[in-house]
């Protein structure tokens, strides 16, 4: 997380199990990606802009309970038995809207747990049916900015709003 492992003190508990010590920035992004993780966006210290109790709120929610069951699930399973990278692309960048900044096709890889090639096979199906679309990144010329359309946005709202 930004710092070598080698630079972090380690103590040991009393069951012998290593403690490290995180930095106050390196406890926020995990407390951060706990909070994603789980779907509770105030542990991740985070504000969406939507208004609570709002559709789009309980709809986000919704989207990060899936999101959150999809991961548990992949550590208990096959990834291969369940894979729809398309559809976990598309969870990863609604729930992380407005929260996490920009994504890159790295990022999103990361995040949904495929081989940058499958994500960006998939991401090549999805903006061909206009749900995501990809942008030069700013400081980056190696790297391309991915994010939810409109017709994408509106479609995850319209399906999790059920």
């Amino acid at each position: 997380m930004g710092v070598a492992m080698t630079d972090v003190p380690i103590q040991r508990l009393r069951s012998g199990e290593p403690k490290i010590a995180l930095s106050a920035s390196d406890a926020r992004e995990a407390a951060r990606l706990l909070g994603l993780l789980t779907g509770q966006e105030e542990a991740a210290g985070r504000k969406t802009g939507v208004a609570p109790g709002s559709q789009r709120e309980v709809a986000i929610s919704r989207a990060r309970r899936e999101f959150s069951e999809r991961k548990r699930r992949a550590e208990f399973f096959s990834a291969a038995m369940f894979g729809e990278p398309a559809w976990d692309i598309l969870l990863a960048l609604y729930v992380t809207e407005g929260t996490h900044g920009r994504h890159t096709m790295t990022s999103i890889r990361d995040l949904v747990g495929v081989p940058l090639t499958t994500a960006l096979r998939w991401a090549d199906y999805l903006e061909r049916e206009r749900l995501i679309a990809r942008s030069q990144h700013p400081t980056d010329r190696r790297s391309m900015i991915i994010e939810l359309t409109d017709k994408g946005r509106q479609t995850l709202d319209g399906y999790f709003s059920q």
